[in-house]
C-alpha cells in the first residue's frame, strides 16, 4: 500500500505441511523474523532474562504445544538455515514466550516462581531442575530494576456484535493493539494466509516472525481478538495463546465448537479473549469474550448478570497485586464498572467476573472508560433504527485506539504516549477484512488509526 512510508503489507500465502510451511515461512521471512525478534524481547525484557524466556519455552510451554506448531517451529529453523539465519526457530519461539508474559514484574516473578516450584529441587537431575539456578540468578537481575507502581495507560480493546446491533443481522468484530510504539516492527506488516492440510483456510495479520496470532478470520467465519488483562494467578502450564487462536482458527466451525475446543485445554498467562462464529449470528450468541487465568474463563456472551454487577472501589494507595490503586475522588466507593448489552460484547483491559478480579491488580480511570465507550458507541449505532455497518465498525474501532489524551483526534500534537501498532475490522460472512497499522518515525510517526485501512476481500485467498 503506497500510503505506507515504512513500507508494503505484505501477504504471505502458506498451504501444504506444517514442516513445508514452516520451512517456506523461515526461508523467505528470515530476516524479518530475527529483526521481529530482536525488537520485540528487547521491548520487554533487558538481555539477562534470555536464559529464562528460553527456559520458559524448553520446560513449560513446549510440552502444551501442538505436535503441528512444533513441527511447523522445525520446518522455521531449517527454512532459517537456508536464509542464512542462525538459531531463527529459537527466535521465534522466544518472540511466542514473551508474548505470553504478563505485562509487570510482579507476576513475571510470579509466574517464573510457581514454574520453579513446579519443575522441583535444583537437585533433581533433569535438565529442567538443573537450570535453576541460573533462572533465579537472571530473575533477580530483573528484579533489581525500578518498577513504577502505577500503570500507564491501557492495552488493546475490542468487540463483538451481530443480531438486532448490526446490518443484515452478521457477525463484526475487532481487534485494537496498543504496545510500546515506534519500535521498528510495522516495518514487517503482513497479513499470512494459511492453507494446513485438514485445516479450514484462515489468516493472521501482525508481523513477520511472529507465527502466532495476534488477530485473524478464519473461511468458516470464525473471528479471533486478545487483550491485556494483567493478574496474580498466573501459569505456564497451557496451550500459548497465539497457537491457541490459530488452532481454533483452523479447526472451529461454530462457537460452540469454539467454546469447547477452549475449554479443553488450560490457559497460559492471563488474558481477555473475543472468539466469533459467523455461523451462529443469525440466532445468537455469535461471540464469546474470555476472562482467563490460571485454571478459570469467565465468559460471557452478552446480556451477562455478572457483567452488569461488576463493581470496584478504591482506597487511593491501597496496593494490591504489585499496583498503587488510584482513582480520582472514590474513597473506597463502590463504582458500577459493567454495562452488558444483548446482541454484543466488549473488553478493554479489566475483568467482570468476581473471581478474576479478585486475582487482577487495581483498575485505572482508562480502562473503564474505553470499556464504557465503547458500550456508548455501540449503543449509539442502533439509534434510531440504525443499524451498525462495517463502515461503522471501523469508526468505533479506529476512536478506540489509544492516539493520545484526546481518542478523537489525529492532530500530531495529540499523539502523546500513544501505543496504537495496529486495528482489525472482521466482517467474516463477507469474508472481508480491514486492516491499519502505525506509520512513520519519530516526528513523522502517526498511530494505526489515523492512518488508511486497507479493506480485503479474503474469498480469492481461501478457495
Amino acid at each position: 500500500d503506497d500510503s505506507y512510508s515504512l513500507g508494503d503489507i505484505n501477504l504471505f500465502d502458506l498451504s501444504g505441511s506444517p514442516e513445508d510451511v514452516g520451512e517456506a515461512y523461515g526461508e523467505i521471512l528470515g530476516s524479518s523474523a530475527s529483526q521481529l525478534h530482536d525488537i520485540w524481547v528487547a521491548q520487554k525484557l533487558n538481555s539477562s532474562m534470555i536464559p529464562v524466556i528460553d527456559w520458559l519455552w524448553d520446560c513449560s510451554l513446549r510440552e502444551w504445544t501442538p505436535k503441528s506448531f512444533l513441527l511447523e517451529l522445525e520446518g522455521i529453523k531449517r527454512g532459517g538455515v537456508k536464509a542464512g539465519i542462525k538459531d531463527l526457530g529459537r527466535k521465534v519461539a522466544r518472540v511466542l514466550t514473551v508474548s505470553n508474559l504478563p505485562s509487570d514484574t510482579q507476576n513475571i516473578e510470579i509466574l517464573v516462581q510457581n514454574e520453579i516450584k513446579r519443575h522441583g529441587p535444583p537437585s533433581n537431575t533433569s535438565t529442567c531442575s538443573s537450570r535453576i539456578p541460573e533462572i533465579r540468578s537472571a530473575l533477580q537481575s530483573l528484579l533489581l530494576v525500578p518498577q513504577p507502581t502505577q500503570r500507564s495507560t491501557g492495552h488493546c480493546d475490542f468487540f463483538a456484535a451481530w443480531g438486532s446491533v448490526t446490518e443484515h443481522g452478521r457477525l463484526l468484530s475487532s481487534r485494537n493493539l496498543d504496545i510500546t510504539s515506534d519500535t521498528g516492527i510495522s516495518k514487517h506488516k503482513i497479513l499470512t494466509v494459511y492453507r494446513l492440510s485438514g485445516q479450514h483456510a484462515y489468516a493472521t495479520m501482525g508481523f513477520a516472525g511472529y507465527f502466532g496470532a495476534l488477530g485473524g478470520m478464519s473461511e468458516a467465519g470464525i473471528t479471533v481478538s486478545e487483550a491485556n488483562l494483567d493478574n496474580g494467578n498466573v501459569s505456564f502450564d497451557g496451550i500459548p495463546w497465539p497457537l491457541r487462536l490459530r488452532e481454533l482458527l483452523g479447526q472451529a466451525t461454530t462457537l460452540q465448537e469454539a467454546r469447547k475446543m477452549w475449554a479443553s485445554r488450560p490457559n497460559s498467562a492471563a488474558f481477555n479473549f473475543l472468539v466469533g462464529s459467523a455461523k451462529d449470528a443469525p440466532h445468537g450468541p455469535a461471540a464469546v469474550a474470555l476472562e482467563t487465568m490460571a485454571g478459570f474463563n469467565g465468559e460471557f456472551v452478552g446480556d451477562s448478570d455478572i457483567e452488569r454487577k461488576a463493581t470496584f472501589s478504591c482506597v487511593n494507595g491501597t496496593i494490591t497485586d504489585g499496583r498503587k490503586c488510584s482513582w480520582p475522588n472514590n474513597g473506597g466507593k463502590s463504582v458500577r464498572i459493567g454495562e452488558p448489552m444483548h446482541d454484543a460484547v466488549y473488553r478493554s483491559n479489566h475483568a467482570l467476573h468476581p473471581l478474576v478480579m479478585k486475582y487482577g491488580e487495581p483498575l485505572w480511570n482508562d480502562t473503564v472508560m474505553r470499556y464504557f465507550l465503547l458500550h456508548d458507541r455501540l449503543s449509539e449505532a442502533t439509534t434510531g433504527g440504525m443499524k451498525l455497518t462495517a463502515e461503522g465498525a471501523v469508526n468505533i474501532t479506529s476512536l478506540l485506539g489509544i492516539k493520545g489524551p484526546d481518542y478523537g483526534s489525529c492532530d500530531r500534537s495529540n499523539f502523546q504516549d500513544s501505543t496504537h501498532v495496529m486495528s482489525l475490522v472482521y466482517d467474516p460472512s463477507q469474508v472481508e477484512a480491514y486492516m491499519a497499522w502505525e506509520d512513520g518515525h519519530a516526528e513523522t510517526w502517526t498511530p494505526a488509526a489515523c492512518n488508511v485501512y486497507l479493506h480485503v476481500n479474503l474469498k480469492q485467498w481461501f478457495d
